[in-house]
């Protein structure tokens, strides 16, 4: 734990699986975390109240957790975190 809480951990120094790192996400709902709404809270951080709602109404569960189980498994997570800033810019006006 004392790794985890390191800001600079690097979660594939773990040498999960995809299906290891799935586990683990799935986890995560299992105790009623909701990754998706945290990761979108994460986002906005200094943005409008408008921004913040929009990104919770339009962040993609789906490519969120797809996004944490390449970061948790390989740390090649670019592409993924690319296409969720990508939805959520065009869809909330987000700066660049």
């Amino acid at each position: 734990t004392d790794d985890i809480a390191d800001p600079g951990f690097d979660w594939s120094d773990l040498g999960m699986t995809e299906a290891q790192a799935q586990d683990a996400i799935d986890a995560f709902g299992a105790c009623d975390v909701d990754l998706t709404a945290l990761f979108a809270e994460s986002l906005t951080i200094g943005l409008t109240a408008e921004q913040q709602s929009c990104v919770k109404d339009n962040v993609d569960g789906d490519q969120v957790e797809r996004l944490l189980v390449a970061n948790f498994s390989s740390g090649e997570s670019e592409k993924e975190f690319e296409a969720v800033i990508k939805t959520l810019t065009d869809a909330c006006d987000l700066p660049g």
